[in-house]
């Protein structure tokens, strides 16, 4: 069911085969029921964007819906950080340009941190 909403949401938007940010944006929200149910107060189709109130509206979402919607938009707005705390952002430097083998040295290690499974 995931994979049916994500292309779902790919093909209603018109996203383009390269757009790494939106495609970003409808995974995470194709995978999470609440945050499906709630994609028109998420993201914008005609103007093509996510409603940057969503990311501060705590009273939408359950307290997951909360942590996921923060994480896509710093994975999306990496360049405008005004809805989001200022430390969040070296997260995303730490990832940017890391090769295939580290990027997934690192998944695995938050992983280990955070849901203590060795891979």
């Amino acid at each position: 069911m995931h994979m049916r909403r994500f292309i779902q949401l790919v093909e209603r938007d018109g996203t383009e085969l390269l757009d790494t940010k939106r495609k970003s944006l409808f995974y995470i929200v194709a995978g999470n029921d609440d945050l499906f149910n709630k994609l028109y107060q998420i993201y914008d189709f005609d103007k093509r964007v996510m409603r940057k109130e969503c990311v501060n509206n705590n009273q939408l979402y359950d307290e997951t819906s909360i942590k996921l919607l923060k994480l896509v938009y710093v994975l999306i707005k990496e360049d405008d950080d005004s809805l989001i705390n200022p430390l969040i952002n070296p997260l995303f430097n730490l990832f940017h340009g890391l090769d295939d083998f580290n990027f997934e040295l690192a998944l695995s290690d938050i992983k280990i941190r955070y849901m203590g499974k060795f891979e």
